[in-house]
């Protein structure tokens, strides 16, 4: 016996039966011609005809909200904490080097930055370590030490590392916390040193917690474009939340031979792709200079237009990559009576968004 669908297939079908009936009731409201476009008034919709010179405004990945620059030095320079060792050479000096003896490893013999941020060494005492720079370090136990030993020849360097650490969680085979180091580290080191990606992972939709800042990240950006703001060096108590693929579809309705959802993977979907996959266009009854794209952009609704009974149509819909929530209707015989019936329309395209938002929250 044959399983029913989920709910939210139920639901969703249910929903596209709904927008189905207000399009086809709207049949003979859209306008196809430049005059029809320019007499539309409803607020919040902008008309665009697809012509090779604004396809790629469409095909264009939104903005996150991500990184305005390179990294700047703050980012890059490892800054000593609470709880990293110190090893200090003293050149000519191995009483100062390995006070404990020369059988101990440099971190058993390193000082230890204290709870208060500071370092003991002999001859200076304490002084301020954390939030400081192994040069800055070196610079001041340098002239400190140089009341005691002429012109003293000192190296610092960091032999165990703790103080800081990112966390990396979600779709990433070991998530957890990663210790920082004194070599930058990358978004693409961390996800690494992670075990990379899962299978279920979706890379374009990385977000990074910075304190109380958010930002969005187009991981694909990076790997694809070469994008280096999608590949941000990490900065102490980051969160890296990687999350996993959610279903993502693209509606096909009006005059094509099978309406319906269009699943959308990590595959791009070309506009061709989806009406060929569905068996095409109803070539009896619809109107070649029809084809429409509903995008929400915001709080806008964005309708692409294409007029498939030009030849170019077709390399113009081959380039056209579907995204989640677009609706694509081809329509009937239209004239130029948009504004009538628009607002029954775009209700109809809204509600499945807010379905869907509302069935993503179960």
């Amino acid at each position: 016996m044959q399983q029913s669908a989920p709910l939210s297939q139920r639901l969703k079908l249910a929903m596209l039966s709904i927008a189905l009936l207000a399009l086809a009731a709207c049949d003979t409201h859209f306008p196809v011609t430049e005059r029809g476009q320019a007499n539309v008034e409803e607020d919040n919709v902008t008309i665009v005809a697809l012509t090779p010179a604004t396809i790629n405004a469409f095909n264009a990945l939104p903005a996150p909200n991500g990184f305005s620059g390179a990294p700047t030095p703050e980012d890059v320079e490892y800054r000593v904490g609470t709880g990293d060792v110190i090893s200090v050479i003293v050149w000519d000096h191995p009483e100062l080097t390995i006070p404990a003896g020369p059988e101990r490893s440099a971190v058993d013999s390193g000082a230890i930055v204290r709870s208060d941020g500071t370092m003991f060494f002999p001859y200076v005492g304490s002084i301020n370590a954390a939030g400081r720079t192994t040069g800055e370090i070196r610079s001041d136990l340098s002239r400190q030490l140089s009341r005691f030993i002429p012109s003293p020849q000192v190296e610092v360097r960091i032999v165990r590392f703790g103080s800081q650490r990112i966390t990396v969680a979600g779709a990433v085979e070991t998530p957890g916390s990663i210790v920082l180091q004194d070599l930058p580290l990358a978004l693409v080191d961390a996800i690494r040193q992670s075990g990379g990606l899962t299978e279920q992972a979706n890379p374009r939709e990385i977000t990074l917690q910075r304190g109380a800042q958010r930002f969005d990240i187009n991981y694909d950006r990076f790997l694809e474009e070469g994008d280096t703001l999608q590949n941000p060096i990490l900065r102490d108590g980051d969160i890296v939340r990687i999350p996993q693929i959610q279903s993502q579809n693209a509606y096909l309705l009006g005059q094509v031979r099978q309406p319906g959802l269009i699943p959308l993977g990590q595959d791009p979907v070309t506009l061709t792709q989806a009406v060929t996959q569905q068996g095409g266009i109803n070539e009896n009854e619809a109107d070649t200079r029809g084809v429409f794209i509903f995008r929400s952009e915001g709080s806008e609704t964005v309708v692409a237009q294409l007029d498939v009974s030009s030849p170019i149509a077709y390399l113009l819909g081959n380039q056209f990559i579907l995204r989640d929530q677009d609706v694509v209707y081809v329509t009937t015989a239209p004239i130029d009576r948009w504004n009538a019936v628009i607002a029954d329309l775009l209700p109809s395209f809204t509600a499945e968004r807010a379905l869907r938002t509302t069935i993503n929250s179960f």
